[in-house]
């Protein structure tokens, strides 16, 4: 007996909640800081600098609950990592300088292994802050506002007043950047509120592009097995591609860019055979316009930055969902962000080309092109929407990020299933990636 699609949806929503339900993931070892943290431990001391030297430029109540961020922030790194001693003597310098010196102490004296510039900081507040005879291991341990914190808060008074305009310089350039993010993330979140409203009116639904509509008759299995296949080519091709890459003299960064590139070439060029086949189309139709791609149009790329808008609240609600579950803020552990962090200018540029560019157009091409496309007759536009998302939050092997990033396979699946282009899925996608990307650079730069 054939299930009614409404009852199969309902029971593919159950047996995928489980699968999506965020949980901490496999324990890391305590060195291993996720890159999200670091980021936000660098941040929190950016914070406090902005509050301590921009004091002219900012009213109190602002201030202080700079100040309460950044603690919060920092705790909640310590929530994650309570054994790492960068986030120790973070948390350590900022209890000094709020007078609090037993805490501070008490926080140093968590760290296992201390090394020399924290056994120099634990000495001299032990001895009541006289100063230090030597501040070499600490300049050579420490930089930015850590370094001018470290040595104020251990009577270092004239080496820290010696930095102290260039971190007023820095401090004012936050103010600046932290406007800018801050001014854009609620333009977006308000285009966003307005494309939720405005997305019936703006975005129809229409058959595929390419001339006349192509009646299809789609093999629901064959397009799983191209995601299994790929998982396989991966597999069987990825470490020997790597090592012959690495061969030829480039970067760890450049040799994991190629690779990846060169497995996307490798599995659309099988697809592009496999496709017809996939497909069934009853009459002649090229691969491409299967998928949607043919030539974009205006109304598409619309489609595409309104989609793009739409993901900032509904990416909000899923992390507010998955820190209700897990009891704190969840942590990404992307390894492409991870690469970011240690990056030359030129493997940044290749970064970008895969992370903006060659990911989202071949995980479009593969998650909604073939795999949505391929379930959408069985299981219905829901039911295909769900599966699709899944798969694609359980492949990208991310624990804590699996809610947003089904939301997002769900958003970009309806951009598709509503336009009949595969193009405003690729689009909200490669803008998705391209603002992540580049809220980091703004976080990493004026440290």
């Amino acid at each position: 007996m054939r299930l009614p699609r409404p009852f199969l949806t309902l029971l593919l929503l159950v047996l995928g909640l489980p699968l999506l339900w965020p949980h901490p993931g496999a324990p890391a070892p305590s060195d291993e800081v996720p890159v999200q943290v670091r980021l936000q431990a660098d941040l929190a001391l950016r914070l406090i600098r902005l509050a301590d030297l921009a004091e002219g430029e900012l009213p109190p109540p602002s201030r202080t609950n700079l100040e309460t961020l950044a603690l919060s922030m920092l705790d909640q790194g310590l929530a994650h990592r309570p054994e790492n001693p960068d986030l120790l003597l973070r948390r350590a310098l900022l209890s000094a300088r709020a007078g609090n010196l037993p805490e501070a102490l008490a926080l140093l004296s968590e760290i296992q292994d201390p090394g020399p510039t924290i056994s120099a900081i634990q000495r001299a507040w032990k001895q009541g802050r006289p100063g230090l005879d030597r501040t070499d291991s600490i300049r050579e341990s420490l930089d930015g506002y850590a370094l001018y914190l470290a040595l104020n808060q251990t009577g270092c008074v004239e080496a820290a007043q010696a930095l102290r305009p260039e971190q007023e310089a820095r401090a004012r350039k936050d103010l600046g950047l932290l406007a800018l993010l801050a001014g854009l993330t609620l333009i977006s979140l308000s285009l966003g509120t307005a494309a939720w409203i405005g997305m019936p009116w703006v975005i129809r639904q229409r058959p595929l592009q390419g001339g006349p509509p192509h009646p299809t008759r789609w093999d629901p299995l064959g397009a799983l097995a191209c995601l299994v296949g790929f998982q396989v080519l991966v597999a069987l091709f990825g470490g020997s591609l790597f090592t012959a890459l690495g061969a030829l003299g480039l970067s760890k960064i450049a040799t994991g860019v190629a690779t990846q590139i060169l497995i996307y070439l490798l599995a659309l060029a099988g697809l592009a055979r496999l496709l017809p086949r996939l497909a069934r189309p009853e009459g002649a139709c090229r691969p491409i316009a299967l998928l949607g791609l043919s030539r974009p149009r205006g109304r598409d790329l619309l489609a595409g930055l309104i989609g793009f808008w739409m993901a900032l609240p509904a990416v909000l609600a899923a992390s507010w969902a998955t820190s209700a579950i897990l009891g704190h803020s969840p942590v990404s552990s992307n390894p492409a962000l991870e690469r970011i962090l240690s990056a030359s200018p030129g493997e940044l540029l290749a970064l970008g080309v895969l992370i903006a560019l060659a990911a989202p157009l071949f995980e479009e091409i593969l998650f909604r092109g073939v795999l949505f496309g391929g379930l959408r007759r069985p299981l219905g536009p829901w039911g295909a929407g769900l599966v699709s998302s899944v798969l694609f939050a359980l492949l990208h092997g991310d624990p804590q990020a699996r809610l947003v990033l089904a939301v997002l396979g769900g958003i970009f699946a309806a951009l598709y299933h509503k336009t009949g282009s595969l193009w405003p899925a690729v689009l909200a996608h490669a803008l998705w990636n391209g603002a992540t990307v580049t809220a980091m650079l703004v976080l990493m730069a004026n440290r």
